[in-house]
């Protein structure tokens, strides 16, 4: 059965058992679905608020931006290029771009492939857990203000 439908949806566990009578007959009933999550402990700093506060501190802050593996912020604030390392130990960049307005966390990476990256808050929250103290931005910042600690 479905351990938490918060992170496995029943209408996907649905269409998944569904896909897998389509391509393997009914004996595809007998076969019980597997849930399955990874859990990786990231000790790197999150930044989280609106997205040109957030990009505006990380580049007034060079060792926060090593940090997150961010190489630059584009001039217009709404952008950064990462500074990627995968696995094998290529170096790589990166190029995100955040929607104007919107909350959100940037955060280092890490997996297969490390580096800086951007996600609406929203949907970090729905994939993983913001432990404290994750450095907030409040709204409405005036670039010359710090940030303050959530």
């Amino acid at each position: 059965t479905n351990p938490d439908s918060d992170k496995f949806s029943p209408q996907a566990v649905s269409e998944f058992q569904a896909a897998m009578v389509r391509l393997f007959g009914s004996t595809a009933t007998k076969c019980p679905i597997m849930f399955c999550h990874k859990k990786t402990v990231n000790t790197s700093p999150a930044v989280v608020g609106v997205g040109e506060d957030v990009l505006a501190h990380i580049n007034e802050n060079p060792e926060l931006m090593r940090t997150l593996a961010i190489l630059n912020v584009d001039s217009d604030g709404l952008g950064f290029v990462a500074d990627g390392t995968s696995g094998d130990g290529k170096k790589f960049e990166k190029h995100f771009s955040l929607t104007a307005g919107e909350q959100c966390v940037v955060y280092r990476k890490v997996g297969w492939d490390t580096m800086g990256c951007i996600k609406p808050l929203h949907q970090f929250l729905r994939d993983a857990d913001l432990q404290e103290p994750a450095i907030s931005m409040p709204e409405g910042r005036d670039s010359k203000r710090g940030c303050s600690l959530q």
